[in-house]
């Protein structure tokens, strides 16, 4: 292909975007174009070829997540030096059976339909996964096999602190990025290196169930924190524990309530922990799945005598097997943290953390969020509009601004903790807000995930929830 114009047809019904991704393939294919070799710009190529750069740009695109294209921004785009495998441009109909029955064991219908804490398993880029998967399997060195750095893998490392800066507002070195074994690695790490017999942990209340029993089997005293519309009551937890050692918060979107705290109840509370010297463990679960409204940047970002630990986790954006979260911590504890994760686990397994950085410099893991965002709007709002419509009179809804979670208020009458169980005989998995809380009376609602909910699916599943709590 170098020296010799890329020709389209327009007579064929063929996509011209896809003519140029196949032109460029075979290309690449036949060794006419060679690993590190430029190609023109998308801007450049539409105009010798008389067609719109979006067209280009969508073969670019194609190419790049295929792994023949390497796209550097302004220095331009070159052909991949870490090729797909190429014996053949054709697959074969028993690989596409396997194929085809691999997604549909990741399919939506293959999970509890409103079960909580698992991403959309059916948007996942699972051929792109797979060929970055090969692709470091393939050039994994000898050192690599060794044990991994206990913080994590550079490359991992440096791409989640680029991610930080651009979308939560955080600006942190990559040497401050430590990688754990998902959130709650994260937790039994701070958890054991921070607090001591005795000391006091804000929680809030409701809130993550997995935090409440961590800290709770712990030998520090928990105290409840209840929330309300603007998340953790600062104020209360100042009357309750003005000098506990570690406040665990859920600011981006409170779990499992999904309201935000305001920049007024985040100043509060940044506030009271430089007051008081005190720690603030943020953790930011599913921060990038916001759909009305501006969502506010990391607590993390405003900051600034450093006492907040902020917390991310692989599990909500890419797949929770993966076992993967990430802490940001301070310089101040940054050797402790080494020297836990060192003698705990020796770090987390190596070829996941390359999998994964590779798959966000790629640009895989901005895009597949994107996606995300915009489907899991269109489900959230299906699953409300068949709810509201398949139980009137029972459930009251008031959407957040984000979050993967539906809160569905109850009338005092009727316990949600009695309907889960109900839906649970009938093989139909939901929560109690209730059993979410750590005092005695808790709030009555259901909690509905829509993640795993496909639009044309809410209303049929609505009604098989109604025939199995049979309220009458």
């Amino acid at each position: 292909m170098k020296n010799r114009k890329l020709k389209i047809d327009r007579q064929t019904g063929v996509p011209i975007y896809r003519q140029i991704y196949e032109r460029f393939r075979d290309a690449v294919h036949s060794g006419s174009l060679q690993a590190g070799d430029q190609i023109p710009s998308s801007r450049s190529l539409a105009s010798e070829l008389g067609v719109a750069r979006g067209t280009v740009e969508e073969a670019y695109s194609l190419l790049s997540a295929e792994g023949y294209l390497m796209r550097n921004g302004k220095r331009g785009s070159k052909i991949s030096t870490h090729l797909p495998a190429l014996p053949t441009l054709r697959k074969s109909r028993a690989s596409e059976n396997i194929a085809e029955a691999n997604d549909q064991q990741l399919s939506p219908a293959s999970l509890s339909p409103f079960q909580l804490g698992v991403p959309a398993l059916d948007l996942f880029p699972r051929k792109i996964w797979s060929r970055i998967t090969t692709s470091q399997s393939r050039r994994f060195s000898a050192a690599e096999m060794t044990y991994p750095d206990p913080l994590g893998f550079w490359p991992l490392r440096e791409a989640i602190a680029q991610y930080l800066a651009l979308s939560r507002g955080i600006q942190c070195s990559p040497n401050n990025v430590v990688v754990t074994d998902g959130y709650q690695g994260a937790l039994d790490l701070i958890s054991n290196l921070i607090l001591r017999s005795g000391d006091k942990v804000w929680l809030e209340d409701p809130g993550y169930y997995r935090a409440q029993q961590l800290i709770g089997n712990s030998s520090a005293h928990v105290v409840p924190v209840p929330t309300d519309a603007s998340g953790l009551c600062v104020q209360v937890g100042i009357s309750r524990a003005p000098d506990a050692k570690l406040a665990i918060v859920t600011p981006s979107h409170h779990s499992p309530t999904c309201v935000t705290m305001p920049l007024s109840r985040r100043m509060e509370l940044l506030a009271w922990a430089n007051d008081q010297g005190s720690w603030i463990l943020e953790d930011d679960y599913d921060g990038e799945f916001h759909y009305s409204g501006k969502l506010l940047p990391a607590l993390k970002s405003l900051d600034t005598q450093n006492n907040i630990l902020y917390s991310g986790s692989f599990s909500k954006t890419l797949f929770p097997s993966l076992r993967l979260g990430y802490l940001v911590v301070t310089d101040k504890i940054l050797h402790e943290v080494e020297h836990a994760m060192d003698l705990r686990n020796s770090g987390v397994a190596t070829l996941q953390q390359a999998v994964t950085a590779q798959f966000m410099s790629e640009g895989h893991f901005t895009r597949h969020l994107k996606r995300m965002r915009t489907i899991y709007a269109q489900r959230r709002n299906a699953l409300a509009e068949a709810l509201r419509n398949v139980f009137p009179d029972l459930l009251n809804i008031s959407l957040q601004g984000g979050g993967m979670n539906i809160i569905a208020a109850l009338p005092e009458t009727i316990r949600d903790v009695e309907l889960v169980e109900r839906a649970a005989q009938k093989g139909i998995q939901l929560q109690a807000l209730s059993a979410n809380s750590l005092m005695s009376q808790g709030q009555n609602a259901l909690i509905f995930g829509f993640t795993n909910v496909p639009e044309n699916e809410a209303y049929r599943l609505c009604i098989q929830l109604k025939e199995a709590i049979d309220l009458k």
